[in-house]
């Protein structure tokens, strides 16, 4: 089982459109050597993970995009991410992970 971060997620989208970079934070990942970098170093689409386990030797089971975080309306940024999670919903792939099973 494989459980990744969405690389199309909806905020990532919205991001990119307005000309900010949809990945971390730059400065956190040019002054890291590498081994204290604590982000993703790459996240996927679903077809290119589904592409890497079919490479790999392994047969998918299910593969499917998902919202994997309870939503709690605590602040007003939990707002932001409630209304994240409505257009996810009518936006194809645009959920906040993936998760792909696989057998060998």
């Amino acid at each position: 089982m494989i459980l990744t971060p969405n690389a199309s997620f909806v905020s990532k989208r919205i991001r990119f459109l307005f000309g900010f970079s949809p990945f971390c934070e730059l400065k956190k990942f040019f002054n890291s050597d590498g081994e204290r970098f604590a982000g993703h170093w790459r996240e996927y689409t679903l077809r290119e993970l589904k592409q890497m386990c079919v490479w790999a030797g392994f047969k998918i089971i299910k593969a499917r995009h998902i919202d994997n975080s309870p939503y709690r309306l605590k602040s007003p940024r939990d707002l932001y991410y409630l209304i994240l999670k409505l257009i996810s919903f009518v936006l194809v792939g645009g959920k906040r992970a993936i998760i792909v099973i696989c057998q060998k």
